[in-house]
């Protein structure tokens, strides 16, 4: 939720924004279209636009409020996509910006500033129907000491769900808020999950929440339960479970080859290891 801090601390601290934000699992940002508004004071009058983000479902999109009325945040658009920042013209209510999801390149949608009635207008990149590409989906678990957790699972085109799979996991972190995130095929430090759904792997992006001072067992608990609900769905092969991890995830890795002989085989990028 948004808030309005007094830095004398003579008045209290007010919630702008009802508590909308909370009791709906969102988080709510105050963002301006107008570039020269960006070091301006905001006038507690007037309309405000809010960039809103689901931390539970990974929607976004946009609100309207004003700051004056104690009424709740009004939707402008939600959806299982990702937004780019919009961009107002100068003169006129058209906006730009760019929308996307796993399997939806970020190209460039007209709209106007109640954010209706989207337009596709860019096509820039029609060489993607030429390759097999993959769908992400959420996933649910919970770790061995009891937390719910969420994690990503982008499954190949085409998949048939009595085959059996090869998979490839990768984390770092919480990484579940990246769900509808376009991934475009190319080397890096990290595995690409673009490419490897592409040759028929299911790929897993498991969320980490850590007990300070025990990451490696951290890792270990939120990570290896979830491949494992994975694998209880029937069409994964358990004997061909492969998993990378760069720097703090290499380390991660380099402590979980340790405690588990679930991988058949283990990568980890510039990891602490002994």
């Amino acid at each position: 939720d948004l808030w309005a801090v007094d830095p004398r601390g003579v008045e209290e601290p007010r919630n702008l924004t009802e508590g909308f934000g909370r009791a709906n699992e969102m988080e709510l940002r105050y963002m301006t279209l107008e570039e020269d508004d960006e070091t301006e004071g905001i006038d507690p009058t007037d309309d405000v636009l809010l960039e809103a983000f689901g931390t539970y479902t990974k929607q976004s999109g946009f609100y309207r409020d004003n700051f004056a009325l104690s009424r709740e945040p009004q939707e402008l658009t939600m959806d299982d996509v990702s937004f780019g920042r919009p961009t107002k013209a100068e003169d006129g209510n058209e906006v730009i910006l760019t929308r996307s999801t796993f399997q939806e390149y970020p190209d460039l949608w007209l709209t106007d500033t109640d954010f209706q009635n989207m337009e596709k207008i860019t096509e820039a990149n029609p060489q993607q129907e030429e390759y097999v590409w993959g769908e992400a989906e959420l996933v649910e678990w919970v770790s061995n000491d009891g937390i719910p957790l969420q994690g990503i699972l982008i499954k190949p085109e085409g998949f048939d769900p009595t085959q059996k799979y090869p998979m490839m996991v990768y984390f770092y972190e919480r990484s579940s808020d990246g769900l509808h995130r376009y991934r475009t095929p190319g080397p890096g430090t990290s595995v690409n999950p673009s490419f490897y759904v592409s040759r028929g792997y299911v790929f897993f992006v498991p969320d980490i929440p850590y007990e300070i001072g025990h990451p490696g067992e951290s890792a270990i608990d939120a990570v290896v339960p979830g491949v494992l609900k994975i694998v209880d769905e029937g069409y994964i092969d358990k004997d061909r479970i492969g998993a990378q991890g760069h720097s703090w995830g290499g380390y991660q890795l380099a402590y979980m080859i340790t405690r588990t002989n679930l991988f058949a085989a283990v990568e980890g990028g510039a990891p602490v290891s002994n």
